[in-house]
């Protein structure tokens, strides 16, 4: 998978396209493919060490924390029920 890495304080342009291994879903999780992300306010104050949460670096953003991101479904982890949720079914 690919995933934009802060590795120092700074604007968008500091961010750096990375190859990383994905995760394999766990229990009551599942794997999603992002198909387009935004980077909104919070994520700047982040990676710009402005907001009340610093996390170690090298880190991503996460974009399902924001809710700027088209995905789609790639994995399910054994749910013993599950329902599904697609944003064009509002």
């Amino acid at each position: 998978m690919k995933a934009m890495l802060s590795h120092e304080p700074g604007g968008p342009e500091t961010l750096k396209l990375t190859e990383m291994e994905a995760p394999e879903p766990s229990k009551k999780q599942v794997r999603i493919r992002i198909h387009a992300a935004g980077l909104n306010f919070p994520d700047t104050l982040i990676i710009k060490d402005m907001y009340q949460m610093k996390p170690p670096r090298p880190f991503a953003s996460q974009p399902l924390k924001w809710a700027t991101a088209c995905w789609a479904c790639r994995a399910l982890a054994a749910l013993p029920r599950i329902s599904l949720w697609t944003p064009n079914a509002l």
